[in-house]
């Protein structure tokens, strides 16, 4: 990653936050939520299948180091189709993003709709990856052997979004889902402790614009 982009992930992880901003809705679910966490809980299922298959683990890992066996232990033991709770964060357009690259890259900001675009298509994966990246090399280890991926057919009224599986542990299953061509999403699965489920959060509450115009940048519901 570039030192722009290494900027950018940074700033969006250091931003700081506004309380209250970006708060659960208490509406009904709506169909692309829906969509995404039945995705989400099938990709934690898989995961957790790969978590207990020790032939598996020990195909890429060798043998586990100290405080790894731990993770995995808590990754096996949640049931994933039940999760705790369940937060979703939607990305709901452009513009928010948009004014948020200029206020924190001013004159660097990328100027070509082409690269906001993008950007825009593969937000929720950079800040899942950024987010588990922070907690040390025992969590990229065992990231780097069970992140899983799918990609499928666009649901109507698709927009990139993370969810985000919560465990009894405070651990959760991260999941983004980003365009990844016409029509087409991809997934991504990782596993966080409670910690990056709290900067998660948080990135959740972002805003951008002023005054009137402030808005979150995320739509983010829980279930």
């Amino acid at each position: 990653m570039t030192r722009t982009g290494i900027r950018l992930l940074s700033a969006l992880l250091l931003l700081i936050m506004l309380p209250g901003a970006g708060a659960a809705s208490a509406e009904a679910m709506p169909a692309r939520d829906a969509w995404a966490i039945e995705k989400a809980k099938a990709l934690a299922a898989r995961m957790q299948v790969l978590a207990g298959d020790g032939q598996y683990i020990q195909l890429y890992m060798a043998q586990p180091a100290e405080g790894q066996d731990a993770l995995l232990d808590a990754l096996r033991a949640q049931d994933w189709n039940a999760p705790a709770g369940i937060t979703i964060g939607v990305l709901p357009g452009e513009e928010a993003l948009n004014a948020l690259l200029q206020a924190m890259l001013a004159e660097n900001a990328p100027s070509s709709e082409v690269a906001r675009e993008e950007i825009y298509r593969r937000m929720p994966q950079a800040l899942v990856s950024g987010t588990v990246g922070m907690l040390g090399a025992q969590w990229l280890a065992v990231a780097s052997v069970l992140t899983v991926s799918e990609s499928y057919p666009a649901p109507e009224d698709f927009a990139p979004c993370i969810v985000l599986l919560h465990a009894d542990s405070g651990a959760a299953m991260m999941a983004a889902f980003c365009w990844s061509g016409e029509g087409i999403v991809n997934a991504q699965m990782m596993f966080a402790d409670a910690s990056a489920v709290a900067g998660m959060e948080e990135i959740f509450a972002m805003t951008a614009g002023e005054g009137v115009d402030k808005a979150p940048l995320f739509e983010t519901r829980g279930y």
